[in-house]
C-alpha cells in the first residue's frame, strides 16, 4: 500500500455539482465522471451523473479519500460509483440515490477496491442513501479485508446482495 501519494497528492480536486449526462466513448473505460490518482482528496456534492456511455457514472482513485453527497448517480453498463484502489481514510457517500434500471446491461451497484487496494483498505460508509435496484440481481462489491456499510439507507426495487469478499453492513436480507 502506497500511503504517501495518497498523502501527498493534490488537497483537493472537486466541491461542486452538476449534471453529467452520457459522456464515454462506449468502451466500458470512459465514464461520466474520472477522478485520476494523484488527487488526495474527491468531494463532490450535488452532482447529477446519468447514462454513462458504457462506463461508470463516477469513478475515483483518490487516495485519501472520495465523498459524494446529495446527488443521483445512475448507470447501465457499469456501475453508479466505482472506487477501484480503496482509499486510505474512510470513504463516505451520503444523501444520494444510486440506482439501475430494469433493463441495467450489468447488475453492479457500486464497487470499492474491486482492482486493487493500492490506496488502502479503509472501507466505505453509505448513509442516507437510496439504492433502486431494479435490475435482476444487483450486487454491490468489494475486495477482501474491506467493509461496505449501509446506514439508514431506503433500498427499493430488488434487494442487492454483497459479492467479492468484503463485508457489508446493513444489507437487506
Amino acid at each position: 500500500m502506497n500511503t504517501e501519494r495518497a498523502v501527498d497528492a493534490v488537497a483537493e480536486s472537486l466541491r461542486a455539482g452538476g449534471k453529467v449526462l452520457a459522456f464515454g466513448n462506449g468502451d466500458g473505460f470512459t465514464h461520466n465522471i474520472y477522478m485520476s490518482g494523484g488527487v488526495a482528496r474527491f468531494e463532490v456534492i450535488n452532482l447529477n451523473s446519468f447514462s454513462p456511455n458504457g462506463g461508470h457514472a463516477l469513478k475515483s482513485r483518490a487516495g485519501r479519500y472520495t465523498k459524494i453527497t446529495n446527488g443521483t448517480l445512475l448507470a447501465s453498463a457499469g456501475s453508479p460509483f466505482d472506487i477501484p484502489d480503496g482509499s486510505f481514510e474512510k470513504s463516505i457517500i451520503s444523501g444520494t440515490t444510486i440506482g439501475k434500471a430494469a433493463d441495467a446491461i450489468n447488475f453492479r451497484m457500486g464497487d470499492y477496491g474491486a482492482e486493487s487496494l493500492l490506496n488502502g483498505a479503509a472501507g466505505i460508509d453509505l448513509t442516507g442513501v437510496i439504492v433502486n435496484g431494479l435490475c435482476p440481481s444487483p450486487f454491490f462489491q468489494a475486495a477482501p479485508t474491506t467493509t461496505m456499510t449501509f446506514t439508514g439507507c431506503t433500498f427499493n426495487g430488488n434487494p442487492p446482495a454483497g459479492q467479492g469478499g468484503g463485508t457489508f453492513v446493513g444489507l437487506p436480507g
